[in-house]
């Protein structure tokens, strides 16, 4: 039987993408069809192990799942086996909110309304078609590769809010630059959502507890269905799926600003360089100096000294401020960052190797290729500080990810 990859193609949800949802006009705005990026991969996957294979496409934008063995023209062979899902619609799944804990922060963001399932393609169908390999495909199962926006949490499928609900309530919150009142739809939280580790069932991003078993309650969720973590049997089942050497590759960033802020401060100092590992001792004080080139909110609930500082600070865009701290601050600092993200955390759990950007980094489209993703060469030196530091390497395909499992 033929090995199985997986690719999947998220939504580019970002407003400033404005036509996006315009299929003939996608490419006018970056890579907006995100099926580029996957059509790409075959590419790569093709030259490097030709031979027989079955590629199976999972376009959320289009609500589609494809397949194809064909050997040539590949892109062009797909056969939709599953087109029950909705496709993706500006006015129907991104209506414009605002947020009730923030009412001057406006955005486009998918929100379902409580009274409404919408049948977008998330991270639980994608669970649940591996899982049917577990049983069915034992060991096929030789990449799993996702293409789209992320951050420090997980891959972006759609853009969706854990724990938001839309009420559909209106009212007037922002006026127009004309100033004509134009009314805004509220957005409720369930915050016992949103601030556990229970998925919602409208949430269709992936998130960092997804395949955790200590999370395995089955409980009702809001009003809408019954949706539990995997359970230890589960995680072996879903586990049988995938083949000795197999991979799980994230192309998107595991952004977070803060962090990779102080990041780069930690290399400027030398705490990437393994030559200059003897010189730095546990209890070594080095000055950081942190130059804040987006913002310094830190996403991660971290709570000890001296990085804790960067949730309240609030700077100025190209301000530097300096935070003493000693080596082993440092390294603990880098160890829960590294531990918070969604590719450390299902790599707990995994068979396959977990393949994502570094902790902090982003990755871009290459400028040789607009159609293939990579980690630009400034974002690299990140992969050699977490190497020098623990157990992880870069990407056995050199293209500037960091891979999560070791080497």
């Amino acid at each position: 039987m033929s090995d199985i990859y997986l690719l999947i193609a998220s939504i580019e949800y970002r407003t400033d993408r404005s036509r996006f949802f315009d299929s003939k006009k996608a490419d006018e705005a970056l890579v907006t069809d995100y099926r580029k990026l996957a059509f790409e991969r075959i590419k790569q996957i093709e030259k490097r192990s030709p031979g027989a294979k079955k590629y199976v496409l999972v376009d959320i934008l289009r609500g589609e799942i494809s397949e194809t063995e064909a050997r040539q023209n590949i892109p062009s062979s797909f056969t939709v086996v599953d087109d029950t899902f909705e496709r993706a619609d500006r006015q129907k799944h991104y209506p414009l909110v605002y947020f009730e804990d923030n009412q001057e922060a406006l955005t486009k963001a998918h929100i379902p309304q409580v009274s409404g399932f919408p049948k977008l393609i998330g991270a639980t169908d994608i669970y649940d078609l591996i899982m049917t390999w577990g049983h069915s495909a034992r060991g096929r199962l030789k990449e799993v590769s996702i293409f789209g926006h992320g951050f420090y949490g997980g891959p972006v499928f759609v853009n969706t809010y854990k724990g938001l609900r839309w009420q559909g309530d209106e009212q007037e919150v922002r006026k127009k630059k004309h100033g004509k009142i134009i009314p805004i739809p509220s957005v409720s939280r369930i915050d016992s959502i949103r601030d556990s580790d229970l998925r919602d069932p409208f949430d269709k991003d992936m998130r960092a507890e997804d395949l955790d078993p200590d999370f395995r309650t089955l409980k009702e969720i809001g009003n809408g269905p019954r949706r539990k973590h995997f359970a230890k049997d589960e995680m072996e089942t879903f586990n049988r799926a995938f083949a000795a050497d197999s991979i799980w590759w994230i192309w998107g960033c595991v952004a977070d600003f803060a962090a990779q802020a102080a990041f780069f401060a930690m290399i400027k100092v030398g705490l990437h360089d393994a030559k200059k590992k003897n010189r730095f001792q546990p209890n070594t004080v080095v000055k950081l100096r942190i130059k804040t080139k987006h913002f310094t909110s830190l996403k991660t609930d971290y709570t000890a000294p001296p990085f804790a500082a960067l949730k309240r600070m609030s700077r100025p865009k190209g301000a530097t401020f300096t935070v003493p701290a000693t080596v082993k601050e440092c390294t603990d600092f880098m160890k829960m960052e590294m531990e918070s993200t969604y590719a450390f955390r299902i790599s707990l759990e995994l068979k396959a190797d977990v393949v994502a950007a570094a902790p902090g980094g982003w990755s871009g489209f290459s400028k040789t290729n607009k159609n293939m993703a990579h980690v630009p060469s400034v974002n690299r030196v990140l992969n050699v500080l977490f190497a020098n530091h623990f157990n992880v390497s870069e990407d056995s395909e050199k293209r500037g990810f960091l891979n999560y499992s070791g080497p």
